[in-house]
């Protein structure tokens, strides 16, 4: 699998079912690309979640960033991806 799945694999995040939710988050955490990680916050740190998703993003999120980010961290992340998005 390249780095053209990448794209479809964060699309399914969040908008199916828990059981592909989880495998496409495994899947993007096994491929080690940071590229990633802004889809993985929402699924990790949300309440609506379902426990086997947030468990997945955060085993992510860790082998991708070297842990779980807090709720703040992950605003400010978030926050600097859309001020480098609209400063290009």
């Amino acid at each position: 699998m390249g780095r053209s799945v990448i794209g479809p694999l964060t699309a399914i995040v969040g908008r199916a079912d828990p059981k592909l939710n989880v495998q496409a988050i495994e899947t993007l955490g096994a491929m080690n690309d940071r590229k990633a990680v802004l889809c993985l916050l929402a699924p990790c740190l949300s309440d609506d979640s379902d426990e086997n998703v947030r468990a997945a993003a955060a085993k992510a999120l860790r082998r991708l960033v070297g842990g779980v980010p807090t709720r703040a961290e992950a605003i400010g992340m978030l926050t600097d991806a859309a001020r480098a998005h609209f400063d290009r």
